[in-house]
């Protein structure tokens, strides 16, 4: 595609004029200056129909997977593969179909190659896709340009934000919430199924103090933070009451606490089963599983999926493993807080003015952590209540 550019279009539009004037007023020097721009216009015309060089274009991104909120850097660089200099190169580069970045590469001289980057923000989870590139050469006096649209297309799968936790995180935070999980099974497991049981000692917490041992033995014994090496957790996003809700802030930090679960289930070895509308992953180790939960995750959105509720038992139904699960605060308007008694659920949104008080519910302008803590500093922590439920069987 042969165009005008912006500053072609002005002289083009300005040597007309000069013509008319020279003709209107009988001034030699106007169609001098007309007839003179007439000529450097079809002169750059035909300066971009010359033959050009061979080139080649990629596009690299990094990071390739990133999470939403960060900024990705764009790299494209192009290849002159033939034996003469390229005209001066721009490369305009699409961003969802809805805007354009446009770079200059300059002159390439035989066999040389040019990288430019640029930085693109990721507000949103999902599939972002950028192109197709085109590259546009122009005339030395950048009037007229020729335009070759390229298939390069990528999708970039943005994740979902999570916390991201250091390496100390469990002595900065004190009890996490994967520890929380892992202790609630433990307290409710056979003595066989713990790792280590031994003697109190003054200043253990009386909360580990396992009785049943320390009545056989007659002395006080407790259990030790090594709990079983299989343990297993079932993470169920709940979607029926996002469905027919308009504020999908609450929907987009369960999705975050979802991939926050699923990241620190990856730290601590656990192994997960996800399952969120139509998607169940069974039970897999996330450490060889974190980027294909993620993946899901990223394009996970509340409509045309089926009720998690009505299927949850079957799906539950093959394995032991403790339930938490990541629901609408609208389910708590609903009355149905006890619907599921095996699980521990985490509530998203407004707390309604009927609800108990005992649950968590995670605000619009709250954070999913930040509540998890607090709400183990209350007298009534989730681990109490992994403690007290059964595991599905």
């Amino acid at each position: 595609l042969i165009i005008l550019t912006r500053s072609g279009w002005v002289l083009l539009f300005g040597a007309g004029a000069a013509l008319v004037a020279a003709r209107v007023l009988d001034i030699d020097e106007l169609f001098i200056l007309g007839s003179i721009a007439w000529v450097l216009i079809a002169l750059t015309l035909l300066w971009v129909c010359r033959p050009q060089p061979v080139l080649t274009f990629t596009r690299t991104i990094h990071p390739p997977r990133p999470i939403a909120g960060t900024t990705v850097q764009v790299d494209l660089t192009v290849s002159s593969q033939g034996t003469k200099t390229s005209s001066p190169l721009y490369l305009i580069d699409q961003i969802a179909g809805r805007s354009q970045v446009r770079l200059l590469a300059g002159q390439l001289a035989p066999g040389a190659h040019a990288t430019v980057s640029y930085l693109l923000p990721t507000a949103r989870r999902g599939t972002l896709l950028v192109g197709p590139l085109t590259a546009q050469i122009t005339d030395p006096f950048g009037i007229a340009a020729r335009s070759f649209r390229q298939d390069l297309s990528t999708n970039i799968t943005v994740v979902p934000h999570f916390d991201l936790m250091e390496s100390n995180w469990s002595q900065r935070f004190g009890d996490s919430l994967v520890e929380q999980v892992t202790r609630g099974y433990a307290a409710r497991s056979h003595p066989a199924d713990l790792a280590t049981l031994r003697p109190y000692v003054v200043g253990d917490d009386m909360r580990r103090v396992h009785w049943p041992s320390s009545a056989h033995s007659g002395e006080l014994v407790v259990r030790s933070d090594e709990p079983r090496t299989d343990q297993r957790l079932a993470l169920v996003l709940d979607l029926q009451d996002w469905r027919y809700s308009e504020n999908q802030v609450p929907f987009e930090k369960a999705v975050s606490a979802a991939a926050t679960l699923v990241h620190s289930a990856c730290i601590a070895g656990i192994s997960l089963r996800l399952v969120a509308g139509d998607f169940d992953s069974g039970l897999k180790a996330t450490l060889a599983n974190e980027t294909v939960l993620m993946d899901v995750l990223a394009q996970l959105c509340p409509e045309a999926q089926r009720q998690v509720r009505v299927n949850l038992a079957d799906q539950m139904a093959s394995e032991t493993a403790r339930i938490i699960m990541l629901r609408s605060a609208l389910s708590l308007e609903h009355g149905d807080e006890g619907a599921f008694p095996n699980a521990v659920c985490i509530y998203f949104g407004s707390r309604p003015p009927s609800a108990s008080g005992s649950e968590l519910v995670i605000a619009d302008d709250e954070d999913f952590l930040g509540s998890w803590q607090r709400h183990l500093n209350r007298s009534t922590p989730l681990d109490r209540a992994f403690a007290e439920s059964e595991p599905v069987t």
